[in-house]
């Protein structure tokens, strides 16, 4: 994996296209390789960068905003303070400051090692980060990703993940569903595949909206 990953673009399009529009996964076909994929693509984050909370997540205020400060107490000039505890209070700070510095890595790259073990959470992080790259893509690589996307999904060697609860193509096809802009489908593909791989709910959210709106909304379509 760190081989193939040195040897890939660092950007998230070219990456993104390379694994599933190039990439042969037949020798892969009898496990979740959508785990791969997503090992992959977190090779183009910036792993460096700071992470913080959005706006709407739950936040705990600082003990600070709750408890008043000793720093003028007129007692501090009587403590008698050794050296062991100085450096100990002075380590737990420089602790407490690290928790608030966290990088990108430290939450991904484990992130990235656990999905491999179970394909659950590598559904749930494929279905949630294919809208987010999907997003980002200019209109000509949606395009290209959209022909990708096609002929991926109706090659024959995931026949052999038919009976398997995640599998691969249901979980694309859950990411494709919740992609903004609308991921261009053939809707008879969709149908047949979401009936051999159950991928059922996600197939008709799909079809239900794009009956309800077209992309190509002409008298002869309607």
């Amino acid at each position: 994996m760190t081989i193939y990953d040195r040897n890939l673009s660092r950007t998230a399009a070219n990456r993104f296209f390379k694994l599933l529009a190039e990439q042969q996964w037949d020798v892969l076909a009898d496990s979740f390789w959508l785990s791969q994929v997503i090992h992959l693509m977190f090779g183009s984050i910036d792993m460096n960068s700071s992470l913080k909370l959005h706006n709407d997540d739950f936040k705990c205020l600082p003990a600070s905003k709750l408890f008043n400060t000793h720093s003028a107490d007129p007692r501090l000039a009587d403590i008698m303070l050794d050296s062991e505890f100085e450096n100990f209070i002075a380590s737990h700070k420089r602790f407490v400051q690290e928790l608030g510095e966290v990088k990108t890595k430290d939450v991904l790259e484990p992130l990235a090692n656990l999905q491999h073990t179970d394909s659950n959470l590598a559904h749930d992080i494929w279905t949630a980060y294919f809208p987010l790259i999907w997003s980002s893509l200019s209109r000509d690589d949606r395009e290209d990703m959209e022909t990708g996307l096609i002929n991926l999904l109706t090659k024959d060697f995931h026949q052999r993940q038919t009976d398997k609860r995640p599998n691969c193509v249901a979980t694309l096809i859950d990411g494709i569903v919740r992609a903004k802009p609308r991921v261009k489908f053939p809707p008879h593909v969709l149908k047949f595949q979401a009936k051999n791989y159950n991928a059922w709910y996600s197939a008709a959210t799909y079809i239900e909206e794009l009956a309800m709106k077209p992309i190509v909304d002409t008298p002869a379509t309607r």
